[in-house]
């Protein structure tokens, strides 16, 4: 969470930065309304790298906290498509509404043995879908920089089993969990109607209660980052 509010500040720095040395060059008396060229409705398509985090808290049939707790991670590729209306105003700057769906192949599969007794928990947020504010800085004609928040609908989605001696035990389940995600990026326009996008985002979930068949229970909080590049046409 640090390192993605150390990231969005230093992207906010280096926008108002550009915005202060353009108002102050010569050509600053030139009137011109850069945020018009951003102005109307685009659609995106992108791919790129999506990663989840999964805090696994697990308690066992006798209500003991397993030895195994802690963050995994698992890694994989993203597939973005995106709809938006952008309005510009006071010449530099946009806001937005974009609304989104992502589908994500990266997941994690947690196994552990104890005497006589193996487990496995695989986790993975599949896909998700939701909505973003967005607010940019267009700094010249060809470049856009944003910050974005919204919520996030992720799906999420669990496979358990558990053998204990010659006793196996096995359950799955899959549901919707709301979440908070925070984006930063930046938008090049190559033509009057052509764009590409680069887009980080970090989304935290709600926490999962799972009662697993054999007693034993187990919690999740998850998160999602992604990195997408996509490329974008302006209506």
């Amino acid at each position: 969470m640090k390192k993605t509010i150390f990231m969005l500040t230093i992207l906010s720095l280096m926008s108002f930065s550009l915005l202060y040395a353009q108002e102050k060059s010569p050509s600053a008396n030139v009137d011109c309304n850069y945020s018009e060229k951003y102005t109307g409705v685009d659609f995106n398509v992108g791919v790129g790298y999506s990663g989840v985090t999964f805090d696994h808290y697990y308690l066992d049939s006798a209500r003991t906290r397993s030895e195994d707790d802690k963050a995994v991670s698992g890694t994989g590729f993203a597939v973005l498509g995106k709809l938006g209306g952008t309005y510009g105003f006071c010449k530099y700057w946009i806001v937005g509404l974009d609304v989104y769906g992502q589908y994500n192949s990266a997941k994690h599969t947690k196994q552990a043995a104890e005497l006589f007794h193996e487990r496995s928990i695989t986790t993975k947020i599949d896909y998700n879908l939701g909505g973003d504010f967005r607010l940019g800085l267009v700094s010249r004609p060809s470049n856009m920089y944003f910050l974005t928040i919204g919520p996030d609908w992720g799906h999420y989605k669990m496979s358990y089993s558990s053998t204990h001696l010659t006793e196996s035990y096995s359950n799955s389940s899959s549901e919707f969990k709301l979440g908070l995600r925070f984006g930063a990026g930046a938008e090049q326009k190559f033509s009057e109607t052509w764009v590409v996008k680069e887009q980080f985002s970090y989304t935290w979930y709600q926490s999962i209660h799972h009662t697993h068949s054999d007693s034993s229970t187990s919690t999740v909080k998850p998160r999602l980052a992604a990195m997408t590049f996509s490329i974008g046409y302006l209506f």
